[in-house]
């Protein structure tokens, strides 16, 4: 598919739909509670949909396609689920994302799960029955997700969940949010920094008082790519419904960040009012991204074309994703013209200002959905942008071509 515009104005009002991480995580919550409360604005992504469908079929095999997230909440879900036997498998890229963290920390809460074939990753056949609970010790660069999906189903544990690890959680933010609503459901949680410089995160037993009704809130990191067609535009003015300052997402961080790049927020009655207001104030750009990793693909685009050097870091996580994004980033930045250097064993991308922009990239997705996103607002600058698989945008933001269609008022799609 190919993108073109004349000129880069950008207004207009759009809902880019309700997070695919509140909507993953209330979705096993409602079904570990065994409970038929309705949740509102749940989110349309593929992620989403394919755990909405496995949690209503129950299938003996159950395949989560490329859903990352579905794969580790349904790992640990699976294995509550007393006197049942599954198989959960994915994709073919799913079954290279290494799971064993999360498996290894079920298995020593006496999960039953055995690996069908390569140890530590997809498939496995995992037979439910009540976990112990108790001391699970884990590595500080866990994927958070881990971290929720252990969270999730510690209630119901036989004892008390004391997640130890050798230092800070990376990613915290995201499991901060799987905490924060746990307590909203009652569930007491905790956590400790410890002397020698470990943490702690205590979740205690006991019976979720889930709402009537849930209402899913806006997605912050779907936002985020709003954020770079402003600052990247001549011209903005630019609403997102329903978003609000009162938010469980650490994404939100992102509205804040871009006010130095020259995008101001302004919180209204139906959601956030985005404008380009001025020029960047700086000419260098540094930020450790350990606990924001979806925010690091709209950053690594916006920074150099709008001619600021940019160091980002804390990108460890990133090669687990749906590509190893730190190498599909800086691939597709030198389609665009921009100079990278991936150091520090992938955990740092240097990224050099823009000085010719190539007028006709070709960007290659990888299956990764916040790379065709992330890019998609160069267009503006270049004025023509082709994408050799756009439907990636599905797995979180089946309606991005389309928002960016209603928006991009010269926007022509091939």
């Amino acid at each position: 598919m190919t993108i073109t515009v004349e000129k880069s104005v950008v207004s207009g009002e759009i809902d880019p739909g309700g997070s695919k991480s509140i909507s993953n995580r209330i979705l096993i919550m409602r079904a570990l509670a065994k409970a038929e409360m309705p949740i509102y604005n749940v989110s349309e992504s593929e992620d989403t949909q394919v755990l909405i469908r496995l949690l209503k079929e129950n299938p003996e095999e159950w395949n989560v396609g490329d859903a990352g997230t579905a794969a580790r909440f349904s790992a640990a879900y699976l294995a509550t689920r007393v006197g049942e036997e599954h198989v959960l498998t994915g994709s073919e890229r799913m079954k290279q994302r290494p799971m064993k963290p999360l498996l290894d920390a079920l298995i020593c809460q006496g999960a039953q799960i055995q690996y069908i074939e390569k140890e530590g990753f997809l498939p496995v056949k995992i037979t439910g029955t009540q976990l112990s609970g108790g001391v699970v010790k884990l590595p500080s660069d866990i994927s958070s997700q881990f971290v929720s999906a252990l969270a999730m189903i510690a209630p119901y544990g036989k004892q008390d969940l004391i997640m130890e690890f050798d230092a800070e959680l990376l990613s915290k933010p995201y499991a901060d949010m799987t905490l924060g609503m746990l307590a909203n459901m009652y569930i007491q949680c905790a956590e400790e920094y410890l002397d020698e410089g470990g943490f702690r995160i205590y979740i205690y037993i006991g019976t979720p008082l889930l709402p009537k009704e849930f209402v899913v809130e806006p997605d912050w990191s779907s936002a985020s790519f709003w954020y770079v067609a402003a600052a990247l535009s001549e011209r903005c003015e630019l609403e997102l419904n329903h978003y609000t300052e009162d938010t469980l997402q650490g994404d939100s961080l992102v509205w804040s960040l871009f006010e130095t790049l020259g995008v101001s927020t302004r919180f209204t009655e139906k959601g956030i009012l985005i404008r380009k207001t001025e020029e960047p104030e700086v000419d260098e750009f540094v930020f450790d991204f350990s606990d924001y990793p979806d925010l690091v693909p709209p950053f690594a685009v916006v920074l150099p074309l709008l001619k600021i050097k940019a160091r980002l870091e804390g990108l460890a996580t990133l090669r687990y994703k749906e590509s190893d994004r730190v190498k599909t980033l800086a691939e597709n930045l030198k389609q665009l013209g921009v100079e990278s250097r991936i150091l520090e064993d992938g955990n740092v991308l240097e990224i050099d200002p823009v000085k010719v922009i190539n007028q006709s990239p070709l960007i290659k997705c990888y299956g990764d959905h916040r790379i065709a996103m992330a890019f998609a607002p160069a267009v503006l600058v270049s004025g023509k942008i082709s994408f050799d698989t756009p439907d990636v945008v599905n797995k979180s933001y089946p309606n991005f071509w389309e928002n960016l269609r209603s928006t991009y008022k010269t926007l022509e799609i091939q």
